[in-house]
């Protein structure tokens, strides 16, 4: 019974998780800046229009503390040397930034 509870709890924290993630779409990164702390992207034309995310910058962020940080980084170096379109998907704001969530590939 307690198996049940747990997962059952599990599954309703996914589906909310997921439910709160906004995609960018597919962009081209237009400019990547390595600073302190991690780094700085911003993708050409894009505006945030999501009223969950409110962040004062339209600007992205990928904190060096970030647990896939160095899987990322390759992603966005391979779309910003190739000018290959990505996709983001982001849930919050660091230091007025939208936060990067994930980063997807696709032709």
């Amino acid at each position: 019974m307690k198996k049940m509870i747990i997962l059952s709890l599990l599954f309703v924290v996914i589906l909310v998780s997921q439910s709160f993630a906004e995609w960018t779409g597919k962009q081209t990164i237009s400019v990547m800046k390595a600073q302190t702390g991690g780094i700085y992207i911003l993708l050409d034309g894009f505006t945030n229009a999501s009223a969950d995310v409110t962040c004062s910058s339209n600007a992205f962020f990928l904190p060096d503390s970030d647990t896939n940080y160095d899987t990322k980084v390759s992603f966005l170096l391979a779309s910003f040397m190739g000018n290959e379109e990505v996709n983001f998907s982001y849930y919050g704001c660091t230091s007025n930034y939208i936060q990067v969530g994930s980063v997807q590939l696709a032709k």
